[in-house]
């Protein structure tokens, strides 16, 4: 139950983000949101570190499987988050990253050894099934575009699946998530650092929000995709990569009800509705395997 509970409140805050992000993207740049976020995410982790991490830990080998997880997610994942809202929105984002599940079953198989049943090979066709009903969507709304554009947030999910097997075994070493999670917002910190820096020296400027309180969305968002990552990592150490990440994949759900219900701003469509339903069974098979 506990692992259930952390990875459907993970869900919950990274659909939250996703419609801060939104926005916050009506007044600042993508890097610059991105930048915003990743820093306040890292940043609320060395507050606490204090009181959830032991030096001794900075010598294990478990840190080099948190730094390589932590170059693909928060760090690309996040990056390709922001500009995949601006581009595709948020709704169609969140799907897309629902099939994060399907890559982490692959990779799981791949690095941690786990075979799927055909209970797991039936719900990855239905996340499959899901991904292609939402992709001939966004062609029809996207243009002559619309692959280019879907590969961020698809690229997104990619990094997010291979980041969680990853993390698994960094934690077989040290069994702190929360040490996780800092190493891998620290590490992704240093790369939107770096990328923003590359970014302003070829003479891209940068354009901050005009007002601090335009800038709150993304520090609000980066707070809440932190703890996001926070509750996933223990619930992949308390359970395993296959039945966190799929109940993760509930954001899609969050997302849209948080977009429609709260902040108002698109209304539920039956293509919308269809592949949330196919992704959700999807992960809900992958959960009861």
């Amino acid at each position: 139950m506990t692992v259930v509970l952390l990875a459907l409140g993970a869900a919950a805050m990274l659909g939250l983000a996703v419609n801060l992000q939104k926005r916050g993207l009506g007044r600042a740049q993508v890097r610059v949101g991105v930048l915003i976020g990743v820093f306040s995410m890292a940043a609320c982790f060395w507050i606490l570190a204090p009181f959830y991490v032991s030096p001794a830990w900075w010598g294990s080998t478990a840190i080099v499987w948190f730094v390589l997880a932590g170059l693909m997610m928060p760090a690309l994942a996040q990056s390709m988050q922001v500009a995949a809202v601006a581009r595709v929105g948020a709704s169609m984002t969140t799907a897309m990253a629902a099939f994060t599940p399907l890559f982490s079953v692959l990779f799981a198989m791949a690095i941690l050894g786990e075979r799927p049943n055909l209970q797991t090979a039936l719900a990855i066709a239905l996340l499959v099934s899901g991904l292609v009903l939402a992709a001939d969507g966004a062609t029809k709304k996207l243009g002559t575009f619309s692959l280019l554009v879907l590969s961020l947030p698809l690229g997104m999910a990619v990094m997010r699946g291979l980041a969680h097997p990853l993390v698994k075994l960094g934690l077989a070493d040290i069994a702190s998530p929360f040490f996780a999670s800092m190493v891998m917002t620290s590490v992704s910190c240093l790369v939107v650092l770096a990328m923003t820096f590359v970014s302003f020296k070829s003479g891209r400027p940068l354009i901050w929000p005009s007002q601090a309180k335009d800038g709150f969305w993304f520090v609000a968002s980066g707070i809440l995709i932190g703890l996001a990552l926070w509750m996933l990592t223990a619930a992949v150490h308390q359970g395993n990569v296959i039945i966190a990440v799929p109940l993760a994949s509930t954001t899609p759900l969050w997302a849209l009800g948080f977009e429609v219900l709260v902040f108002r701003q698109e209304a539920f469509r039956i293509r919308q509705l269809v592949t949330i339903a196919l992704v959700l069974v999807g992960g809900l098979l992958l959960v009861t395997r």
